[in-house]
């Protein structure tokens, strides 16, 4: 690949994920995309590193968005199936049309609600370390055990960390907003 189309990929993603943080449409990434989001980036969807990406657009939107995207030169295919992937313009947007919809902001983005991301995840092989993590991250119960021993004292740790982060953060927060009050008060 040469290295103008390098730069012109890059330059439609960078183009494709500033509309999908400010889309006022019905739509949100899905899929293996939506897993690199819930995962916070601790997984990456082959489909994802070659610049495909799931989409789910509501039906009445979805004339919208096609226009959208060829505007700004962004191929994409409606449907799901493997051998549309074929097709060589990178990134390529998987289009699902669908009738009901709900997202979730993830990392900045609208997303497949977390509850329906598990559904589409299980039975899925290379997704349940991905169900294992989200089980661990946020408290979901399902009581998936997939990985070695090391590996989940590695994931545990890991989420035990992110939840001592979070939660300073919050003590940090509630702190200055105690003392701008007393300040004011």
């Amino acid at each position: 690949m040469r290295t103008i189309d390098k730069q012109k990929i890059k330059e439609r993603n960078l183009v494709f994920w500033k509309l999908m943080s400010i889309i006022k449409l019905r739509a949100r990434v899905s899929r293996g995309t939506a897993a690199v989001h819930w995962a916070e980036g601790n997984f990456i969807d082959i489909d994802y590193l070659d610049d495909i990406y799931y989409v789910d657009v509501h039906k009445d939107d979805l004339h919208m968005f096609k226009r959208w995207l060829r505007a700004n030169k962004i191929a994409y295919v409606t449907g799901t199936d493997e051998k549309l992937k074929e097709k060589k313009q990178r990134p390529l947007i998987m289009l699902t049309p669908i009738e009901e919809f709900s997202s979730e902001i993830r990392r900045g983005f609208p997303t497949m609600p977390l509850k329906e991301f598990v559904q589409w995840c299980k039975g899925k092989q290379p997704m349940e370390s991905i169900l294992e993590y989200a089980d661990l991250k946020y408290d979901l119960g399902l009581g998936i055990r997939c990985s070695d021993e090391e590996t989940r004292a590695i994931m545990e740790k890991f989420v035990m960390k992110q939840r001592n982060k979070e939660k300073r953060k919050a003590e940090r927060l509630l702190k200055m907003f105690r003392e701008n009050s007393e300040q004011l008060g």
